[in-house]
């Protein structure tokens, strides 16, 4: 007899950081060891405005493979909820930088072991540009689990029914999907896909802010690895709309939600290791190493 699939064999992750197509960059100015914007004196030099980040993110600066880069004498800061500064890195010694290529530069992946990095909620970051062709993407994905006991995906087919003259029968063709799922999750502070969706409930977000991506995994499909699995997931943007905030007396907060998949999925090479998915899924193979500037990242012009 066949192995039947459970739910748990099939897993949905949502990406917990936002948008970031409104952020500004501040040419001449940089990030210093404070995590204070200092002027720069050179034209290349950009200073990224604040942006969300948790703990355990990949950070990507982004460009062409000769138009964006760092030097080792800026840094990448992190800050609590107050925009006070946690720390910062020196970004020519930062650790988990990622080989140059075509679509990304230069990566970091937060070490959920650096103290205090549960504090982080905020970034800033330095970059070098060869002209305005830079911009940042910050990926987290989380799966879906903690709080919801249902999650119901309904592929919402829209069809089109037509009776010919010459038969006596309707004929069904496929148009096209309108794919979501109905959400309904317990609070559980601190769980990243609740703070997540309670940010966009609080802050009455919308647009660009209440958009970002969705996987899907059918696990009972990858390949079994020493250290997890291998494989191939959908992956689709993705829109989440907070519907309810239901409070009742002696009973814990439920927040309901609905996360709508945009368009067709880009099917996408995964690794998954206890549950967390690889920086490989975007970025190809992480490398660590100090002081590698030179050899990834272009050289700063002569003023």
């Amino acid at each position: 007899m066949a192995d039947k699939i459970k739910s748990s064999k099939v897993a949905l992750y949502l990406n917990t950081c936002f948008c970031l197509s409104k952020l500004s960059l501040t040419p001449k100015s940089a990030i210093d060891e404070s995590g204070t914007v200092v002027s720069h004196t050179s034209s290349s030099i950009y200073a990224s405005d604040f942006f969300r980040v948790r703990n355990g993110a990949t950070i990507m600066i982004c460009g062409n493979t000769s138009s964006v880069g760092t030097q080792s004498s800026t840094y990448m800061a992190f800050y609590n909820k107050n925009k006070e500064l946690v720390f910062a890195y020196k970004l020519g010694t930062a650790s988990s930088l990622v080989q140059k290529t075509d679509d990304y530069t230069l990566v970091y992946r937060l070490d959920s072991q650096l103290e205090n990095a549960d504090e982080i909620e905020f970034c800033r970051v330095t970059v070098w540009a060869n002209g305005t062709d830079v911009s940042l993407k910050v990926t987290d994905w989380n799966r879906m689990g903690k709080g919801i006991v249902s999650l119901p995906i309904s592929y919402g087919a829209k069809t089109t029914s037509e009776t010919y003259v010459d038969e006596e029968n309707a004929s069904t063709t496929v148009d096209g999907y309108e794919i979501a799922t109905d959400v309904e999750q317990t609070a559980i502070k601190g769980d990243p896909v609740f703070d997540y969706v309670d940010i966009i409930r609080k802050e009455l977000l919308t647009g660009s802010d209440c958009e970002t991506q969705a996987l899907v995994i059918p696990i009972y499909d990858l390949t079994k690895t020493e250290s997890g699995y291998t494989g191939t997931a959908q992956r689709f943007g993705a829109t989440v709309t907070i519907t309810d905030f239901e409070l009742n007396g002696g009973e814990i907060v439920k927040i309901k939600y609905k996360v709508s998949f945009n368009g067709n999925p880009e099917n996408v090479n995964i690794e998954l290791a206890d549950g967390v998915i690889l920086p490989s899924l975007t970025l190809g193979t992480l490398e660590g190493g100090e002081d590698e500037e030179n050899e990834l990242f272009p050289t700063e012009p002569e003023e």
